[in-house]
């Protein structure tokens, strides 16, 4: 029997405007594309949620960049499809970078549009599971 193949799901917002796609080689390449839509692809580093904003790491085989992401700048079912985002998921992010002291390399990509390629199983041992004070636990 042939193994079964897994859809590949897309979850984008059909009114954006065609985008660039850059990839991440340095915060002084992604500085030239600040204020413009990009299209960047990779894995999913690490997220994070609170309330209405919505946190990625997404990192490529050229290096790392942030991103945020709104409720109120993506439809619903974009927004929802973060709850299903594990770690070292493929996905490609659609926005427009800006500069941002806090993240890391100075720019933040300022998420409209979220293209999942595929879901990975969660790892047994997640980061928060051997930080340190898991160490020290009984």
């Amino acid at each position: 029997m042939a193994p079964k193949i897994k859809r590949t799901v897309l979850y984008s917002d059909s009114s954006l405007t065609h985008s660039q796609i850059i990839m991440i080689i340095s915060s002084y390449q992604c500085r030239q594309y600040v204020e413009q839509e990009v299209t960047i692809q990779g894995w999913l580093v690490h997220k994070h949620s609170s309330g209405q904003v919505r946190f990625f790491i997404l990192r490529n085989e050229t290096g790392n960049l942030q991103a945020i992401m709104f409720k109120n700048k993506v439809s619903p079912k974009v927004f929802l499809a973060f709850d299903q985002l594990t770690q070292e998921s493929s996905l490609s992010l659609t926005g427009i970078l800006h500069d941002h002291s806090r993240a890391p390399g100075g720019v933040e990509l300022g998420i409209r549009s979220l293209n999942i390629f595929q879901v990975t199983q969660e790892y047994p041992i997640s980061p928060e599971e051997h930080g340190i004070a898991f160490l020290r636990s009984p």
